[in-house]
Formats: structure tokens, sequence, C-alpha cells
């Protein structure tokens, strides 16, 4: 299933570079602290989950099979949990369920993909958080567990915001199971709602301010969302009852008012419920198949439209979006199983076991696309090959790997397919930047800047050819441009600082490497141009720790190491500074600053 493909080989994918290798957050108490203080900190409030990566990165650094490892045994102790669940309950085929939770290839994308960390951790909560609920509606001393309950529900939430959906979940439970909901159950989830609702607003707030789920690709009616809506809720439900093919990243469907299909889907799904509750009344079976339906409909809700969330931009599906909302519909399927099988015990059991025989096996085929990047780039083509988005990510990869003509390939794709993206223009342009083509790389750029004129990537790779040509008062003028357009924006901002010490303004150069290292503490280049300005300013023990920690990041940084000899040398450190020169002797015996600093130093 997930071994050895996803527990043991997988290394990092999509995002997992904001979540974990390049979260500086993770390195130390002080980023631990910023999870838990600062929502903007990580890509998502989500603190437990950044937290769990934190402890890991203590333990094992940024070896990804730990992290994988904990994804797979967190998802395995999720189908342990949902069968007490159900069999708390007393539903019929809880064993069946947590066996198709388990196996099912739809939870791929949640256990196989790091970042997906957020959907097993929520789960996790999520199912501790029901089954105290259901205690505390049925135990003796209800205290304690509804305390627990609203304690498992706050840490679902400090998880991911999706599990808002519990308490209604948790109602229609109980209008499954008595028929009726009761004063008293309501006035418990009271609580609930008063943790849970902002925690969500929290969540739809940074999407769109901090996320940058904004823009054109999110500019929808309420008549269009309710078409997503719609048709989302039939393709999830299809992929789960058939899970073929599976993709990364789905096309995005239309949302054309005018296409009848849309409207079909969304009546299909009213009739549905409609005609369900009137006649669950009388037929406990109906009202069993109800219930699954809804659970699945009102868990998947955060994730039908109606909420801007950045993956709208390309998609309008995806498969980690069911993971919570799958249980429904998986628990009604289970519960008719095991009636077939108390029925026609054999042939019944047979075909279960060969249906997660085959579950199992697409679980495993699906979790080899997550081996690497490239490999789910390109599976995700095969599937979806107009996906602009994965044609520009497959071409970072590339480019990453030194395969720069291949690399240009995707991003002219990508042009191609949604020339109303500048990001894979962007990245051509860059390519050329790479391949020493200035001219063909100044003009992608300027083309892109006709377009969208406050473009920070391209304003910062123009004002990069500029600074390198030497038209520095331009250079200038186009970095400002690219800060102000994305303050956050660390290179550019580093850039910045370099064209302000080639004038001779260290002062400002100083203000614009200490913001570079506080937006990528993690950047070796950004410290040992602050440490250089440190030095020049007098302020030897603060360049001391700059080109220190830059050293720690980067070891054989060579800048790094000329610097740091000087400001020894200056603070008259001798012995250290004589260490570091024989250090880069070692690694550059031909450099003729090692001979320089050799005869200032006065080493023997």
């Amino acid at each position: 299933m997930y071994w050895p493909a996803a527990a043991l080989r997988g290394q990092y994918v999509w995002d997992d570079d904001n979540y974990v290798t390049e979260n500086s957050c993770l390195r130390d108490g002080r980023g631990l602290l910023r999870i838990w203080t600062d929502p903007t900190a990580t890509p998502q409030y989500y603190p437990l989950v950044h937290t769990t990566f934190w402890v890991e990165y203590q333990l094992w650094n940024l070896r990804p099979v730990g992290y994988h490892f904990d994804n797979v045994v967190l998802h395995a102790i999720n189908a342990v949990l949902l069968i007490r669940l159900l069999r708390q309950l007393r539903i019929a085929g809880a064993v069946l369920a947590g066996l198709l939770f388990a196996f099912h290839p739809v939870h791929v994308e949640s256990v196989a993909w790091i970042t997906e960390r957020k959907n097993v951790l929520s789960a996790f909560f999520y199912l501790l958080a029901a089954g105290d609920f259901f205690r505390y509606d049925s135990a003796p001393d209800r205290r304690m567990y509804w305390y627990r309950s609203l304690l498992f529900y706050f840490a679902a939430l400090l998880s991911k915001t999706v599990t808002v959906t519990l308490p209604p979940v948790l109602l229609l439970v109980v209008w499954w199971r008595d028929g009726r909901v009761r004063k008293r159950q309501l006035q418990a989830l009271i609580p609930f709602l008063v943790i849970g609702i902002p925690m969500g607003l929290l969540t739809v707030w940074l999407e769109r301010h901090h996320v940058g789920a904004s823009g054109t690709a999110w500019s929808l009616t309420f008549f269009e969302r309710l078409l997503i809506a719609g048709r989302s809720i039939w393709f999830h439900l299809g992929k789960l009852l058939c899970p073929y093919p599976l993709n990364f990243v789905y096309p995005r469907f239309g949302t054309d008012a005018t296409d009848p299909t849309g409207w079909i889907a969304v009546g299909l799904v009213l009739t549905f419920i409609v005609y369900g509750l009137v006649v669950s009344r009388k037929n406990s079976a109906v009202r069993a198949t109800v219930t699954g339906f809804l659970l699945f409909c009102g868990t998947l809700f955060p994730a039908l439209g109606f909420f801007d969330i950045f993956p709208m931009q390309y998609t309008f599906v995806a498969d980690h979006y069911q993971y919570l909302a799958s249980i429904g519909p998986l628990v009604v399927l289970a519960a008719v199983t095991q009636h077939l099988i108390r029925s026609a015990r054999v042939p019944a059991i047979i075909g279960f076991l060969l249906a997660i025989g085959i579950l199992a096996t697409r679980t495993n085929v699906e979790a080899r696309r997550f081996l690497n990047a490239e490999s789910l780039w390109r599976a995700t083509l095969a599937g979806n090959p107009d996906c602009s988005m994965a044609h520009t990510n497959l071409g970072d990869v590339l480019r990453s790997q030194g395969r720069i003509q291949a690399a240009a390939a995707q991003y002219m794709e990508a042009v191609r397919l949604d020339p109303d993206d500048p990001v894979p223009a962007v990245n051509l342009a860059a390519v050329a930047l790479v391949s020493g083509d200035l001219i063909q790389a100044e003009q992608r750029l300027r083309r892109v800047l006709q377009k969208f004129p406050e473009q920070d990537l391209a304003l910062y790779n123009l004002g990069v050819i500029c600074s390198e040509r030497g038209q520095h008062e331009e250079a200038v003028s186009l970095l400002q441009r690219a800060v102000a357009a994305n303050p956050s924006h660390a290179p550019a901002v580093n850039a910045l600082g370099l064209e302000h010490a080639q004038a001779g303004q260290y002062s400002q150069a100083l203000r614009c490497f200490q913001k570079a290292h506080q937006l990528a503490p993690l950047m070796p280049d950004f410290l040992v141009n602050l440490g250089a300005v440190q030095q020049h300013e007098g302020e030897y023990e603060q360049s001391l720790l700059s080109l220190k920690r830059a050293l720690e990041l980067s070891p054989d940084h060579r800048l790094a190491m000329i610097h740091l000899a000087e400001v020894c040398r200056k603070m008259n450190r001798r012995s250290e500074a004589a260490a570091i020169v024989r250090r880069l002797l070692e690694l550059h015996p031909e450099d003729p600053e090692c001979e320089r600093l050799l005869e200032m130093i006065s080493l023997p």
C-alpha cells in the first residue's frame, strides 16, 4: 500500500519547501514561538501541524523518511479510531468501513504528501472529539467527556479549520441515531461554534490576504459558485466510488450559467436530499443513506467554492479535499456490504476482499507518483496535459537540475496554455538570463511588464539585468517597484541593498540586508552581505555573528570566510583569522584573496 513508496522512498514535492525544507520556524525555539503567535509566520495558521514538523526537524533534520512515515502512521491510527467510533455508535460494518478508509486510493494525496499532514493530524483529533462527544451524550460522568471533546475539537481546528464542520456533523449523527436532537445536545455544542466560527473566519481572511486567494480567478458570482458546488459534490463522490483515474491536479471545469449540466448537478443534489429526508421518516435504510450523503456534502462544504481558497486558481476539486468527507459514503457502503455478507456469506466476503485488494493495489500505484517532484508533475501532465501550472512547476524542477533547455520547453508550453499567467513567462526570461542571453531575457521581461506592470518577479529580474549592465539608476527604480509590489520578495530587497552599497549608501544597504535576512533567514548570501556592511560600518561584533551564521548554513561559503577573516583581523583575533584562511587555502589554493589575507594577517 504505502510501503515502501510513500513511507521510505518518498522525497519532498510541491509546497513541502514552504512547510518544511525552507520553513525557518522549524530551526529553533524562537521559530516555535512564532508558529503559535504569528499567523503569517507559516503558509497557513495551523500551529499544531507546524509544531509536529518542528519536533521532527529537531529529531532528524530534513530527512524526508521520518515525515512520510509519521503521515502513514497517523492515517493508520485514524482508520482504527474510525472503527472504534462506529462500534461505539453500533453501526454495522465498522471494520469494513475502517478497511475501506485505510486502503482507499483517494486518500493517497493526504498521506503521501508531507504538506497534507494537516489532513491526517486534524482527522486524528476530529475522530477523538466525535468519540468523546457521544460518550458525553450517554455516560454518567458527562462533564469530563464534554471537556475532552471540546479540547480535541480545538486541537483539530489548530491542525486544519475544515474540521469546523464537526458540530453540525455531530447533530446529524444524533438525528440519524435518535430521530431527533435534544435541547441539551444543542446547548453542549454552542461552545464548539464559539471557537470554531472565528477560527474559520481567520482562515478565510488569511487565504485572501496572506496566501493570495484574490484576483480574477476568484471573481465568481454566487450562482457560479453554486454550479461549482454541485459539480464538485458529484465529482468527488464519483472518484470515491470509482477511483480511476486519479490526478494531482484535475482540469478546472467551466462555470457557464447557461450550461444545463451544472444546474442538473445542483438539482440532483437538492432532489436527493429533499426526497431522502421525506422518505427517511418511514425507512431507516434511506435515513442512513441520506445521513451519509449529508455528512459527505457538509464536511466537503468548505472546499465547494463558496469560500476563496488558493487552489481555485487552477482547479475546483482535489482528492485531498475529501479525506474526512469520504467517511460518510464509505460507512454506508460498508453497512450495505455487511448486510450482503450476512445474507450470502462466501460470495460477498470474496467480493469484498477482492475489492480491498484492488484498492490497495491502486493505492500503491498512486503513492509512487509522490516519490519526487518530477514524477508527480509528469504523472499530473499525463492525466491533464493542458495544466499550465504543472508545466511551470515541472520546468522549475528541471531548471534546478540544470536541464535548462527542457525547462524552457515546459515554460513555453505553460505560456501557450495560459498567456495571462506571468510566472512562466518570467521563468522563461530567467532561463535566458542563466544562459547568458541578456537581450532575449530583457525583451521577454519588458513584454511581461507591458501587460503586468507591477509583476514583482519581472521587475526583480529586469533590475538584476540593468545592474549587471551598469544601469544602476534604472536598476534601483525597478527593484524599488518590485519591493513595493511585494514587500516579502527577499531577493529583490537584497538586490536593492547591493545597489545602495554600490552607491556608497551603507545605512540604506544595511536596512535592506537586515530585512532580506528577516524575510529569508536560511539564505547565507543575505547574511554575508549583511555581515560585510556591518563590518564596513564598524559593527564588528554583529558582523562576526552574521558571518558565522552564514557559515553554519553554508560551511564552504567563500565570501563568508573572506569577510570573517577580515573581521577577525580587525578585532585582533589573528589565530581565528589564520584558521579561516587555512581553510580557504584548502578549498581555493590559487585564490588571490588568500594571498592578500595571508599578508595582512602576517602568518608565519
